[in-house]
């Protein structure tokens, strides 16, 4: 009988401490106040919470900079004007810029290790065949599955293409940007390769230690 006692009294001890975890969380989450008037926030270095009477009292500059002392020291604050200021989604524009960065590093990698020792000329012919195929009905549709489509640049499998990116040269960077900024040399080339024409294309010129085709 004590046994089964003592059982209830800790599922109910549990049940209590879930409830009120559950009305702290809350209250960081929503930025709620405690009905005090102070500001609730959270200390992530000592794992506890802090109440502040100044906090909500300040105008919103003297905020400012107490909420950068705070971050600095890791302390985070969750009131209405942390996250008002520090949890932002990002706008359209924002992410739009994060791909296509992201889309001329990976450009600027495959021109790297398939042209790094070629004039700027030849980079960017280099970075053209990519952009061409994209706009190809005979390749996929997008960088990223150009350049990892099996069989089809060397350096991806003998380790060129990861070697690359440790040591981007600036001309490769600036070829990718200005290729594909849609400033292209040449609209149409779809292969290069050392040594010889590719046996699928049309031949079109050699430049440098490339030779290029349709």
């Amino acid at each position: 009988m004590l046994y089964s006692n003592g059982r209830s009294f800790v599922r109910c001890g549990a049940v209590a401490c879930a409830m009120a975890l559950l009305f702290c969380c809350n209250n960081v989450k929503t930025g709620m106040k405690p009905c005090d008037g102070s500001a609730v926030a959270y200390n992530f270095i000592n794992n506890d919470y802090i109440y502040d009477t100044e906090w909500g009292d300040m105008d919103e500059h003297a905020s400012e900079e107490l909420l950068k002392v705070e971050l600095e020291n890791g302390v985070y604050r969750a009131d209405k004007y942390y996250y008002e200021t520090m949890v932002r989604e990002d706008t359209e524009e924002q992410i739009e810029e994060e791909i296509r960065d992201g889309e001329i590093e990976l450009l600027a990698q495959l021109t790297e290790a398939e042209a790094g020792n070629q004039d700027y000329i030849g980079k960017c012919l280099v970075a053209d065949v990519v952009l061409n195929r994209i706009k190809s009905d005979r390749f996929p549709d997008s960088i990223e599955e150009v350049i990892f489509e099996e069989g089809q640049f060397s350096c991806i499998s003998d380790g060129g293409f990861d070697k690359a990116g440790w040591n981007i040269s600036e001309d490769s960077f600036r070829a990718a940007r200005h290729e594909y900024m849609a400033l292209e040399i040449d609209y149409d080339i779809l292969f290069f390769t050392a040594g010889g024409y590719n046996k699928y294309c049309i031949p079109a010129y050699k430049h440098g230690d490339h030779y290029f085709g349709y």
